[in-house]
């Protein structure tokens, strides 16, 4: 009987943590105060500025992940499937105005960073400012708050 009760506790604590790692890849980023992400991936290169409201609109799009990526200096966002949350930029290209859609934000075979929608959500929390930050430093992109910086541990293609 003893023996039955620690399977079964062992069986609840195994399923409990499937349960807490949505998603078929399970959690994917981590979160760090911006001294350690300093340390690890040195000084912010470029940040691009977005309102939390606009950010939290795209999220509540996405099932389980956000994807993102920093192009052309504007941050692209799409949802688990790829499908582009941002809304159309017009791009100036040798003096011809051009509008570029939604869906030709990213290619098809282009990279993004692929992050867990509840760790973009701990960032967003992490403070009361009205603006998220996405950054490219020297070997990674980030998503960060004035306090605490979210990377990412997948590419997507």
């Amino acid at each position: 009987m003893n023996n039955l009760f620690k399977l079964f506790v062992l069986f609840l604590l195994v399923s409990a943590s499937f349960v807490g790692a949505k998603g078929k890849y399970g959690v994917i980023g981590k979160v760090y105060t911006a001294e350690r992400a300093l340390e690890l991936y040195g000084p912010v290169q470029k940040s691009i500025e977005m309102d939390k409201s606009d950010l939290i609109a795209m999220l509540d799009q996405c099932e389980n992940y956000m994807m993102f990526k920093i192009k052309n200096n504007e941050v692209v966002i799409a949802d688990d499937n790829r499908n582009v949350l941002t809304s159309n930029k017009i791009y100036l290209t040798s003096s011809i105005l051009t509008v570029v859609s939604r869906n030709d934000a990213i290619s098809e075979n282009e990279k993004l960073n692929l992050v867990s929608k509840n760790k973009v959500m701990d960032i967003i929390n992490s403070e009361n400012s009205d603006r998220v930050k996405f950054e490219i430093r020297e070997t990674i992109q980030t998503i960060s708050s004035t306090l605490m910086v979210l990377d990412f541990i997948l590419q997507s293609r």
